[in-house]
């Protein structure tokens, strides 16, 4: 798109999509296919500045109307374009349709509530009914332990007080061991100072919270986790402890990182003139400057200069981040 949001360009992927062809959107406002009454059209208004005003954005998710009249959930990846000069004159981007993937998550989580509620019920009978105490505990634990993701209680300080099987075989390890010990010292130090103010921002009003975080585990690896944190209150308000439903989100943090460094790099790539885009392909390729000089009928001072043009507009210092930002771009992209 360009400065005033007309679309300069569409891959013909988004017939499969959207049910439009490229000619029906190319032209047109991107913003005649979102609804703008929404609260989400502020944000991706303020987006829209950020990018043009040379400002790297996150990833965002927006309703898009289908051509059969229905909604379609899309996450963009979008990323500024400059000319020669640095200026931003637009803007560029990668939509992926996460409507069933949305679907899927708003199912689990409903499910979570579910047997969130069913958790708190089963503790308030368990309370009041003693007759049936030993076999209701027994049912309770046969659910926590049997499930997937992982489940956690703890303490003030992330001092585990309950862990289930599942979490236990994540950090191979026995429940003895992890008991009375914070996770604390699993989270990396950078990430630690905002899970503690997510944890500090709950209230018997707000209680629940969700966050990501990188932990390191016995072997070294650095690996992503995606936690549900509930605050659990006594009669009083009191904070009596927290319980957690997490798990491994690393394959797909990994995925949204590289599609969006591809996404960069291809910003980067365009920047660069059509002579320094031929010499860039002959680095990549392995051609000595003698050899580049000689196939481009130019003197090897004048490769030597478009050489280090398109290393310092592509922010690489040597031959291998080249030849790497070249693969990552040539990789397959999404729609």
């Amino acid at each position: 798109t360009d400065e005033a949001g007309i679309v300069t360009y569409i891959s013909p992927s988004i017939f499969n999509i959207l049910g439009y062809r490229p000619d029906q959107v190319v032209g047109q406002n991107w913003r005649e296919f979102v609804d703008t009454t929404t609260p989400e059209y502020a944000e991706l208004e303020k987006l829209e500045r950020m990018r043009f005003a040379g400002l790297e954005t996150a990833p965002v998710s927006a309703w898009v109307l289908h051509a059969n009249g229905s909604n379609r959930l899309l996450e963009f990846r979008d990323a500024p374009v400059r000319d020669v000069d640095g200026r931003v004159i637009g803007n560029e981007g990668i939509g992926k349709d996460i409507t069933e993937r949305h679907e899927a998550d708003m199912a689990l989580r409903k499910a979570r509530e579910e047997l969130q509620r069913g958790i708190e019920e089963a503790t308030t009978e368990l309370t009041s009914k003693n007759a049936e105490l030993q076999k209701s505990r027994e049912i309770y634990r046969s659910i926590i332990q049997d499930h997937l993701e992982f489940i956690m209680r703890w303490r003030d300080g992330g001092v585990r007080t309950f862990v289930n099987d599942s979490y236990c075989r994540y950090w191979d390890a026995r429940p003895e061991e992890l008991l009375g010990t914070s996770f604390m010292s699993e989270v990396l130090e950078e990430d630690q100072d905002l899970l503690r103010a997510k944890l500090a921002a709950l209230s018997v009003d707000r209680p629940v919270v969700e966050h990501d975080h990188r932990v390191t585990r016995a072997d070294g690896k650095v690996t992503w986790l995606h936690w549900t944190h509930r605050a659990l209150f006594n009669e009083q308000r009191e904070l009596i402890e927290y319980q957690s439903v997490g798990c491994d989100i690393t394959d797909r943090r990994q995925q949204e990182e590289q599609v969006q460094a591809r996404v960069v790099a291809a910003a980067q790539i365009r920047t660069l003139t059509d002579r320094e885009k031929d010499v860039m392909r002959l680095v990549v390729a392995g051609d000595p400057n003698k050899v580049m000089a000689r196939k481009l009928s130019l003197s090897i001072k004048t490769i030597e200069k478009h050489r280090g043009s398109l290393m310092k507009k592509l922010h690489v210092r040597s031959v291998p981040e080249l030849v790497r930002l070249a693969m990552l771009v040539d990789e397959p992209t999404g729609a």
